[in-house]
């Protein structure tokens, strides 16, 4: 069994998207280009922000983030997305060699997972984590279909910490080094999760105001408060706490501010980000 080869099997196919391959890549290639006709978004992002939901909420925007992202070879795609049941203080590569879709197995980037992995104690292989989180998943039909043959690094922050932020960052940086041209980062986190409508909207502009400043501990500071409450700040702050700049900010698209309601009955607000090169498109 220790040989045996391990898959992320998807645990929201049927829920959040179809779990047929042809009408899944139907949806796929449908919110792509209906995206493309009704935005003007320029190629060449090398992060980007996308939500993570079932993709009759938040499909479209998810399609603007990878529209942004097109334009440059992507040969890896670091996937960041929060642990949304009571996270541990840690940050979870996965054990896996392949996530898997109705669209077939994605490989995991065993190499980088392995120099992450040796980058700090608090980061560490453990699939338990993955098995029950969907903020992953719901990125990679898109993955699949904008850049095939990609290999991913799927990492889940536990608690948001700025401990674990700057960890992470520095554990990219290391990694990455020489590597940034044909890496995409992913950053998978819904704007806003919040029970009033009106803290909800202040809440996404707070988000947007501090990012614009890339502001990592002003950004975690103020999640710890609830000013905002955007699910994967700690992996947005990780992202302004790299030594490389983050890049020009582009807002895509977003929720306006009718109540968008979730099964808990919170207003959830969900959004397009890309980053683009300093001094390149945006």
């Amino acid at each position: 069994m220790r040989d045996q080869v391990r898959i992320r099997e998807p645990i929201v196919r049927g829920i959040f998207y179809p779990d047929e391959r042809g009408k899944l890549e139907a949806m796929v290639d449908k919110l792509l280009a209906e995206s493309a006709g009704k935005l003007q978004i320029e190629p060449g992002a090398n992060t980007i922000i996308s939500p993570h939901a079932g993709y009759t909420y938040c499909g479209a925007f998810v399609a603007s983030a990878f529209l942004a992202a097109a334009g440059r070879p992507v040969e890896t795609v670091i996937i960041l997305a929060p642990v949304h049941r009571e996270p541990e203080d840690a940050l979870f590569l996965t054990e896996s060699k392949y996530f898997s879709t109705p669209l077939g197995k994605i490989e995991v980037a065993e190499d980088i997972v392995s120099e992450l992995e040796a980058s700090g104690t608090r980061i560490y292989r453990n699939d338990i984590p993955h098995l029950e989180e969907h903020a992953i998943e719901v990125q990679l039909p898109f993955i699949q279909r904008r850049f095939p043959g990609a290999r991913i690094v799927p990492i889940l922050m536990g608690r948001a910490t700025l401990t674990n932020a700057r960890l992470l960052a520095r554990a990219l940086d290391l990694c990455l080094e020489g590597k940034d041209e044909s890496t995409l980062i992913v950053i998978s986190s819904n704007l806003s999760d919040h029970t009033d409508v009106a803290a909800a909207s202040e809440s996404v502009q707070e988000l947007l105001r501090l990012m614009g400043r890339g502001d990592c501990e002003g950004l975690l500071s103020a999640y710890h408060k609830k000013d905002i409450t955007a699910c994967g700040t700690g992996c947005i702050a990780t992202l302004f706490c790299r030594s490389r700049p983050a890049g020009d900010m582009k807002l895509l698209s977003k929720t306006d501010t009718q109540t968008n309601l979730s099964d808990a009955g919170k207003t959830i607000h969900y959004g397009a980000i890309a980053f683009y090169p300093a001094g390149g498109k945006a």
